[in-house]
């Protein structure tokens, strides 16, 4: 949803709906939006250094 729709235009009942999810659940773990879309953030910058590690092994062995 905030790729699709960016923070200002995704809500949490967008995004609990889209996860198959009640509201409140989404609450539960993230009290406020803009805490989600940190998590997702910190979550996608990790799997970008983790991969940008498998790259840097790659060119040691070239």
């Amino acid at each position: 949803v905030f790729a699709e729709r960016g923070l200002a235009g995704a809500s949490t009942a967008m995004i609990a709906e889209r996860a198959g999810l009640p509201k409140a659940n989404v609450h539960y773990y993230f009290p406020t939006k803009l805490a989600l879309y940190r998590r997702v953030l910190d979550d996608l910058f990790e799997d970008w250094h983790r991969a940008s590690g498998s790259l840097e092994d790659v060119q040691d062995q070239v």
